[in-house]
């Protein structure tokens, strides 16, 4: 949805270049700390962050997490139970990644016992490709699995209670006054006032098996 903001955004606004970069958190918070990026797309809440004062956030959407299994008894459920979701291994994201920490810290939280990983990767598309070909069981953002569920077989529930956090910009208080990014924010407003995230992504729905 980001990409196809960009794209419009650059048909009204040639003057202006766009440098989009996948990093990590520390990255992220290295290149915000140092100045070196405008704005940072991420998760939230973070707690590796103790001095938030330098900082602002702008919410995109609120997120959650659909659990993945191809247990066919999962079929006509809309949600599941912690402790039901441990019956097999999981594909995860690495231990390090915020995602698989935020999953670990939900199943504390509830008394459970954490996924056993089978196997790890960083990316969305190569959990749901490796879940989808071993019938492991997985857990992936809802706007996720909702941009790239076609031909997939696995079973999608939410979980209960649910695993929710947000996705913002995030960007050093100073930036607001700059006008470039002043703009970019309300162009940004005025697309999702047109049609809200999860539409479209939604409408953005392709295979990727």
């Amino acid at each position: 949805m980001i990409e196809q903001f960009l794209i419009q955004y650059y048909q009204q606004f040639t003057d202006i270049e766009v440098s989009l970069h996948l990093l990590t958190r520390k990255e992220i918070w290295d290149r915000l700390e140092n100045n070196k990026i405008d704005l940072a797309i991420m998760y939230l809440p973070d707690d590796s962050i103790k001095n938030w004062k330098p900082y602002k956030s702008k919410k995109i959407a609120e997120e959650s997490l659909v659990f993945l299994s191809h247990n066919p008894s999962l079929k006509k459920r809309k949600k599941i139970h912690f402790k039901d979701t441990l019956d097999q291994k999981w594909v995860t994201y690495p231990d390090e990644y915020y995602l698989h920490q935020f999953i670990n810290e939900a199943y504390k939280n509830q008394m459970v016992d954490r996924p056993v990983s089978a196997a790890q990767f960083t990316s969305p598309f190569e959990l749901l490709r490796f879940a989808e070909a071993t019938d492991l069981s997985t857990a992936l953002p809802t706007s996720f699995f909702e941009a790239h569920n076609l031909g997939v077989t696995a079973h999608a529930v939410q979980f209960d209670p649910a695993i929710q956090f947000e996705l913002a910009f995030v960007f050093r208080k100073e930036k607001e006054a700059i006008p470039r990014i002043d703009n970019f924010f309300r162009e940004f407003d005025q697309y999702l006032a047109e049609k809200d995230y999860l539409t479209r992504i939604k409408e953005q729905n392709r295979q990727i098996i």
